[in-house]
């Protein structure tokens, strides 16, 4: 992406503040390919359009993409309404795609892919298994081994769409990890957490000291608390603080801050009940703007929007 950059600010502008560039954001969970056009001018988010599509199972399954031609048609006919020229993709997953472990430097010398330690930790088997490293340091005493893991058919699925479309990957992610790495550069708590509600799962991120990262995966969303024109949001918190709570116990920390929420999962909720319990705190909106000129109903999906301002800024930080 840099080099993409550095050729578009050359070609259009030899002042970076007037550079303006658009992606097409992917984003993927509980079956629903959510697909928008963002563009970037100056520092300023824009949404400047937006196609959400409900995917049947035997085109796009939790996971992997099956019908690989199919969806690769479908994200060219948008490309086409939103009338862009082979925009470079950011591809957003669902927080379920993604385990995130941490490993001390006594349990980790040295990175590799065919680590027997980093292989035992993953949840797919080791041959279906991709990973991602990052060495990352704490206070003057910690320094970890992030490691994420991937199941590499649904991974390489989501690719093979891309790589058809014949479009530059901006980058591949999680909805949330980067999130949770925000949330920690502000607070001032050891821990901070964040839970990404979908509608049939959530994931549970703890972060520590802006270094080791851990995810838990809960087998439960929103989607069975909300019935008809009710949301029973009471008992989801109840449920949720008692497993985060579990969680916390196994592993002996301490915490008596906020707990943030994000995901579509709550969009969904609090559009019918807007109840929140006081331990938890709505994540704060990232800044962007909506095109004034569409008419595009989004509120209910503010942490799609949020996750995507957040890659933006993260991609192009201007210098």
């Amino acid at each position: 992406f840099n080099k993409f950059y550095k050729d578009k600010n050359s070609n259009e502008s030899s002042e970076k503040h007037n550079l303006i560039i658009d992606f097409l954001g992917v984003h993927y969970v509980d079956h629903t390919l959510s697909i928008i056009h963002l563009q970037k001018k100056d520092k300023t988010n824009f949404i400047k359009d937006y196609v959400k599509i409900e995917a049947p199972g035997d085109l796009i399954g939790d996971f992997k993409v099956e019908k690989i031609s199919e969806v690769k048609r479908i994200i060219e006919d948008v490309i086409n309404i939103f009338e862009l020229d082979n925009p470079p993709i950011i591809l957003l997953l669902g927080p379920s795609f993604f385990t995130v472990r941490s490993f001390g430097d006594n349990e980790l010398m040295v990175f590799s892919e065919e680590d027997p330690t980093i292989l035992s930790k993953s949840p797919f088997l080791p041959v279906n298994t991709l990973v991602q490293y990052k060495r990352v340091n704490g206070d003057k005493k910690s320094s970890y081994h992030r490691v994420i893991y991937a199941e590499k058919d649904a991974i390489d699925s989501w690719i093979n769409v891309i790589s058809l479309i014949n479009a530059r990957i901006a980058t591949v992610s999680s909805s949330s990890i980067n999130l949770i790495e925000k949330i920690d550069e502000v607070s001032d708590s050891e821990h901070s957490i964040l839970c990404d509600i979908e509608e049939n799962s959530s994931t549970i991120f703890i972060i520590r000291n802006q270094c080791e990262l851990d995810s838990t995966k809960l087998p439960f969303g929103s989607s069975i608390y909300i019935s008809n024109e009710e949301s029973l949001n009471k008992q989801f918190f109840s449920r949720l603080d008692n497993s985060i709570s579990t969680i916390l116990k196994n592993k002996k920390i301490k915490f008596n801050g906020n707990i943030f929420i994000h995901g579509n999962g709550i969009d969904k909720m609090f559009a019918i009940n807007d109840y929140i319990d006081d331990k938890f705190k709505i994540l704060t909106s990232y800044k962007y703007k909506i095109n004034p000129n569409k008419d595009l109903n989004l509120t209910n999906n503010k942490s799609i929007l949020n996750s995507f301002s957040n890659i933006l800024d993260s991609l192009t930080k201007w210098k």
